[in-house]
């Protein structure tokens, strides 16, 4: 088999060269420290549960720290490859980080690996993230309910690697890959908040009938309303599954579960009706709010394809009311409506219970303007995030191509 990656800078060419982690790098261990120890300022320190928590291919700031260096704390230098000791699965164990900070705590149960002068760090940590290089380090791992990663069974794992230039360029590549992908999480999660800040603004707060923000052309006080009364309220059913005539490969009539809710819209499903099972089950037109309101109470969405629903959803099929209007008001009410569901190990809110609910709300050409803002806010996040997982793709392609 080549040793030569399938993408590759030009300028470059040749076969890589093959050796064993243990005859490129230096093995020790980080010491002591857990999250107990932590505080707000003082010394920075890694922990080996960032590994899992926060995990990135290279760390270039920290906003972990501890009081005081021990004397017998091991302090980076900031050409450092860690991987961590001890995990849940081999796979999930399989991991590393280039430590890119001079003069940071390493905890206890880090493998340290400091490699000689022809591999850069950040190769290295890139190259071990790799899918074949995880699986063959994986591999490695011994036990079962806890799984260990010793350094003397790391040292054994074979990479490949070029002269450290072209090492250098991989790593300046995927430096800016990291930091497109930083900045462009920054931006969703921005978005998230100003939602979320928005949703508390332009509904009322609570013994309060108007909102705090609102459009200028709107006066007159909202007025609490039952679900019941905003449209016809539906439950959920599942047709027999024992019967094969019910359900459809081809995806013709949606059957919606709470497991195919993922954002404020709904269009598809992982299971379809035939036209036979459409007959046993709860239809609903396009527009429709569907309110999860057993079990994972909160997920609700709107379809717009007609659905039908399983057990588990109440919808409401709005009448003189702003479907998307309604879905805001219900995320905006989520703890007031799951509330309603006691603490039993199955939170379920009946469909009495849900029909007495009680929403405020404007006018139907306030809601309208209300809905469209938060419709139009929602589209915005779900392009960043697309172009979010873009990035993410195009990291992990990337990471197939470049690597041996």
């Amino acid at each position: 088999m080549t040793k030569m990656p399938e993408l590759r800078f030009a300028g470059f060419d040749g076969e890589w060269e093959e050796n064993t982690l243990g005859k490129l790098n230096e093995f020790s261990k980080g010491k002591g420290y857990s999250k107990n120890d932590l505080s707000d300022e003082g010394n920075p320190i890694f922990l080996y549960g960032q590994m899992y928590t926060d995990y990135k291919m290279q760390i270039n700031e920290l906003k972990t720290y501890v009081k005081s260096i021990k004397s017998s704390s091991v302090l980076s230098i900031g050409n450092e490859v860690l991987i961590p000791t001890s995990g849940e699965t081999a796979l999930d164990l399989a991991r590393a980080s280039h430590m890119n900070m001079a003069g940071v705590i390493l905890g206890g149960d880090l493998n340290i690996l400091t490699p000689c002068e022809k591999i850069s760090p950040h190769f290295e940590a890139l190259t071990l993230s790799t899918e074949k290089n995880r699986k063959n380090l994986s591999k490695l791992a011994q036990g079962k309910s806890v799984v260990h990663l010793y350094g003397s069974d790391i040292k054994k794992d074979v990479i490949s690697y070029p002269d450290i230039k072209e090492q250098e360029d991989i790593g300046d590549l995927f430096s800016k890959i990291d930091q497109l992908i930083e900045s462009q999480q920054e931006l969703v999660d921005q978005t998230i908040a100003f939602k979320k800040s928005m949703l508390q603004k332009m509904f009322p707060k609570k013994d309060s009938i108007v909102p705090e923000f609102r459009f200028d052309e709107f006066k007159d006080n909202w007025m609490p309303v039952q679900l019941s009364k905003i449209g016809k309220t539906v439950t959920g059913n599942t047709p027999s599954t024992k019967n094969n005539l019910y359900w459809n490969d081809k995806p013709d009539n949606i059957w919606v579960t709470p497991t195919d809710i993922d954002g404020p819209t709904i269009y598809n499903s992982e299971r379809y009706l035939t036209e036979l099972g459409l007959g046993k089950s709860r239809y609903l037109p396009e527009n429709s709010v569907l309110i999860t309101s057993i079990a994972s109470i909160g997920k609700n969405t709107i379809n717009i394809v007609p659905v039908s629903i399983n057990q588990q959803i109440n919808a409401i099929i709005p009448s003189n009311h702003s479907s998307y209007f309604i879905l805001q008001a219900m995320n905006n009410s989520k703890n007031r409506f799951e509330s309603l569901a006691g603490n039993s190990a199955t939170k379920i809110i009946n469909k009495s219970t849900f029909d007495r609910f009680e929403i405020i709300v404007p006018c139907l050409e306030e809601q309208e303007k209300i809905g469209n803002f938060f419709k139009k806010l929602d589209e915005k996040i779900a392009r960043e995030e697309k172009l979010l997982d873009a990035y993410r793709d195009m990291k992990k392609s990337l990471l197939q191509k470049m690597f041996v």
